[in-house]
């Protein structure tokens, strides 16, 4: 017997060397929406700014420049394109009961797609970390008791939650929706960086 995973969603995992190296004073709890968006959060999207409240611009660029570099020694590993550079680059604070609704990376009309997207998860806490939905609508029409238990089981979960801790990279197609469920505890606070990246 085979079984033929089809049409597989490459999600590359991995850990940032230099994450200690970077460490960001706690942010006071307050929202900061983007326009479009539906959820209780503190962003900088879709860039972080020059004259940025909290985080000095040298350090966002010295960030990028670490991260690229981490990104293509994976990306060279994997033989995928390493002339690219970060469209967008922002970050996310939350505390508790804030998240994001479901979304996805995938530019308005007229604006060319992204190559990859990711997110830098820099502080943790142990709160929850995003979830990844599975794009096909109609996988749920072949479930059948005791489906996820099975060989194939991952091809019946609605939901995917990778295994973060702090220091840790995610990297998926920009056409993958993920969510952030809010955080009870509010001594918990999860800092992220997210990016869009583009040959």
């Amino acid at each position: 017997m085979q079984i033929h995973s089809l049409f597989s969603i490459p999600v590359i995992q991995l850990e940032f060397s230099k994450h200690l190296e970077y460490s960001f004073s706690d942010f006071p709890k307050k929202n900061k929406i983007p326009n479009g968006w539906e959820c209780s959060v503190y962003s900088s999207w879709p860039n972080i700014r020059p004259d940025d409240e909290f985080i000095d611009y040298n350090v966002v660029e010295s960030l990028k420049n670490d991260l690229k570099k981490e990104i293509n020694y994976a990306f060279y590993d994997l033989k995928i394109p390493t002339k690219w550079y970060f469209s967008d680059f922002w970050y996310n604070y939350y505390y508790d009961n804030q998240g994001q609704e479901e979304h996805d990376h995938i530019p308005g009309v007229g604006y060319p797609l992204y190559y990859w997207s990711g997110i830098y998860f820099h502080t943790m806490n142990n709160t929850r970390v995003t979830n990844f939905s599975n794009p096909l609508p109609l996988y749920s029409t072949h479930q059948y008791p005791g489906c996820r238990e099975g060989k194939i089981s991952d091809s019946h979960f609605k939901y995917w939650t990778p295994n973060i801790k702090d220091g840790d990279i995610i990297l998926f197609p920009p056409y993958l929706k993920h969510t952030v469920p809010p955080s009870g505890n509010s001594e918990k606070i999860r800092f992220t960086f997210s990016f869009n990246l583009s040959l």
